[in-house]
C-alpha cells in the first residue's frame, strides 16, 4: 500500500502474478481486519456510542503502520 497524491494505491499478487484490480484476497483481508478490530473494540468497550469503524478507517491505519 502507498499513498500518492491523496490516492491510496494497493499492490497485490496471487501466485506471483500482479492483480491490478485487487481481488477477493484483498477484499478478504480488508474485511478480516475490520471484523477483528470491531470485535476487539467491542470486547474492550473502547469506542464511544454511535461511532462505527469502516474498512477505510482500518485500511488507512494499516498504511500508517506499514510506513
Amino acid at each position: 500500500m502507498a499513498a500518492r497524491g491523496g490516492e491510496l494505491l494497493t499492490e497485490s499478487y496471487v501466485n506471483l502474478i500482479p492483480t491490478m484490480q485487487g481481488g477477493t484476497h484483498v477484499n478478504g483481508l480488508r474485511q478480516g481486519l475490520l471484523d477483528a478490530m470491531r470485535e476487539f473494540c467491542e470486547y474492550r468497550n473502547i469506542l464511544p456510542r454511535g461511532v462505527k469503524l469502516s474498512a477505510e478507517d482500518i485500511w488507512i491505519a494499516a498504511l500508517m503502520c506499514s510506513l
